[in-house]
């Protein structure tokens, strides 16, 4: 899910061409390790600390926040990558082996803990259980993410890999029929992917704004916002006492990242350079499994006195864990993917 967009080096394109953007050397974004940091921080935040009374339901506010702006920074991340090389090989092998073997890896041992059903088993492993509800319902709650994530990969690499400029003028009206869809029938937020999904597409649009796929009129408009001035609005519309506003949830999220890319305050940017910004980036994807998996356990067990004692123990555990399996588990199939499909183009060459 949190496949982390990290580099070392950074460089600023010509101003007079994107708009005095700051872009990493191989063509990652800077301020997308600081949205993916905070992301992650909202979400972990909101499912594991108490941020006040129920009533003013802070910690979903909080965690909706969180998986808003994950979801846009995948959408952007999935279709920049999509529209830059248009290879269907070389995308499918580098994100299934970026995303599913964690996700497998937590999925058999809970399934197997829980003592799920076959068609449990089915739905999980091949990421449509959020649209059957059939979820693991002990620790794997959070996994639907990963499965709106799979969908909608399918969708973008199928129409911006085979008809990318069909694609282009596709994407932005599937968006907003997923809105519209999520409107008539009164869903404010879910976890089936033709009511969620917006909120990835929303970010496809901003890539696609991105890489001028419209001109420039979109890109001097986000040029002209202010992220400072959106995300409030991005938190309101996350609020579940929102109404009507929270239709427009996806498209604050898409805003607010979008204004970075053009018009990023210094501190932002001084954030995103920052070397544990770097790092809960590269870890967020290990630390949203991770988190979900661990409350599970004994660790998340007892009266609300108790559970919260332990959880400098739970933290310590998931970022422990989590670390391990980005730098052991995970880095080995993200390599692997790289050379395998670099040996494919090499042989087609």
């Amino acid at each position: 899910m949190y496949a982390a967009v990290t580099s070392k080096d950074y460089h600023d394109n010509d101003s007079s061409k994107n708009f005095n953007l700051t872009e990493f050397s191989h063509g990652h974004l800077t301020v997308l390790d600081g949205w993916r940091a905070i992301s992650i921080c909202c979400v972990l935040i909101g499912h594991l600390l108490p941020l006040g009374p129920g009533k003013f339901s802070l910690n979903e506010t909080t965690a909706t926040t969180g998986m808003a702006i994950f979801f846009t920074l995948s959408g952007f991340l999935i279709t920049k990558t999509l529209l830059d090389n248009p290879n269907i090989y070389t995308f499918a092998i580098r994100r299934i082996l970026r995303i599913v073997p964690l996700a497998w890896a937590a999925m058999i041992i809970l399934l197997i803990a829980n003592g799920s059903s076959l068609n449990t088993w089915v739905s999980n492993l091949l990421f449509y259980s959020n649209n059957i509800n059939t979820l693991i319902s002990n620790g794997g709650g959070h996994l639907w993410s990963l499965c709106v994530e799979m969908q909608i990969y399918l969708f973008l690499a199928a129409i911006l890999g085979i008809v990318p400029r069909i694609g282009i003028v596709l994407i932005p009206i599937a968006c907003t029929i997923v809105t519209l869809l999520r409107i008539k029938y009164h869903v404010y937020i879910d976890m089936v992917t033709w009511y969620r999904c917006d909120e990835i597409l929303s970010g496809s649009i901003i890539a696609m704004i991105y890489t001028r796929r419209y001109g420039e009129i979109p890109q001097r408009l986000l040029a002209w916002l202010h992220p400072s001035w959106i995300f409030p609005l991005l938190f309101i519309c996350a609020h579940p006492s929102a109404g009507f506003f929270q239709y427009a949830r996806p498209y604050f999220a898409a805003l607010a990242v979008g204004a970075t890319l053009y018009n990023s305050p210094i501190i932002f940017i001084k954030l995103s350079r920052n070397q544990l910004t770097k790092y809960l980036a590269k870890t967020s994807y290990a630390l949203y499994i991770v988190h979900g998996v661990l409350t599970a356990t004994w660790l998340n067990t007892g009266t609300t006195f108790i559970k919260y004692s332990k959880r400098p123990l739970l933290f310590i555990s998931i970022f422990v864990i989590s670390h391990l399996s980005t730098y052991k588990f995970e880095s080995y199939f993200i390599n692997y993917a790289k050379r395998i499909t670099s040996n494919k183009k090499k042989q087609l060459l």
